[in-house]
C-alpha cells in the first residue's frame, strides 16, 4: 500500500511539473511570425528606395562625367583654334575618345552613341548645362531643355514611360 501512495504522489508531482512547464503557445507564435514580417517588409520597402536614390546618384553622377569629357575636348578645340557649336554630344565625346560609353545605372546596359541625343551646352567658353538621357530616365527640363549644372538635384531627373 505505501508503494501505491508513494506511486500516486510521484505521479502527482510528474502532473505538477509537466503543468508549470512554460513554452510558447500558437498564438505567441504567431504573433512573432506577424511582428517579423512586418519588419521585413519594412525593410525590404527601405532598401527599395535606397537603391532607386542610388541609380539616381549615379545618374547625375554620369552627367558629371559628361561635363568633365566636354571640358577636356572644349580645352583641346580651343587650343587648336578650332570653330565649335554651342552643344557637344555625348557621341562626339566618345567618337573622339574624351569618354567612354556610360553604363546605364538601371539597366547595367551601355548607351550607344547612335541614338543617344545627350549633349552638354557652351556659353562663353564654358560648359553650362546638360541634357542627359538614359534607358529609363532623363535628366532635361521641359521640352528637352538643358538642366544647368550649378542646379542639377535629384528633382531634375525624371522616369520614362
Amino acid at each position: 500500500m505505501t508503494e501505491i501512495i508513494n506511486f500516486l504522489r510521484e505521479l502527482a508531482l510528474i502532473k505538477k511539473l509537466l503543468l508549470n512547464q512554460k513554452g510558447l503557445t500558437m498564438i505567441e507564435l504567431l504573433a512573432v511570425i506577424v511582428i517579423l514580417g512586418i519588419i521585413a517588409a519594412i525593410a525590404v520597402l527601405s532598401i527599395g528606395g535606397l537603391i532607386q536614390k542610388n541609380r539616381t546618384e549615379a545618374f547625375i553622377a554620369n552627367a558629371l562625367a559628361i561635363r568633365e569629357a566636354a571640358v577636356w575636348y572644349l580645352q583641346d578645340h580651343i587650343l587648336q583654334e578650332e570653330v565649335f557649336q554651342n552643344e557637344i554630344s555625348y557621341a562626339e565625346l566618345v567618337t573622339e575618345g574624351y569618354l567612354e560609353v556610360i553604363q546605364d545605372p538601371d539597366t547595367g546596359e551601355r548607351w550607344g552613341t547612335e541614338n543617344n541625343g545627350s549633349f552638354v551646352t557652351v556659353r562663353d567658353q564654358e560648359i553650362e548645362a546638360v541634357c542627359l538621357f538614359g534607358l529609363e530616365r532623363q535628366l532635361c527640363g521641359e521640352s528637352d531643355e538643358p538642366i544647368l549644372f550649378n542646379d542639377l538635384s535629384n528633382e531634375h531627373v525624371m522616369e520614362l514611360n
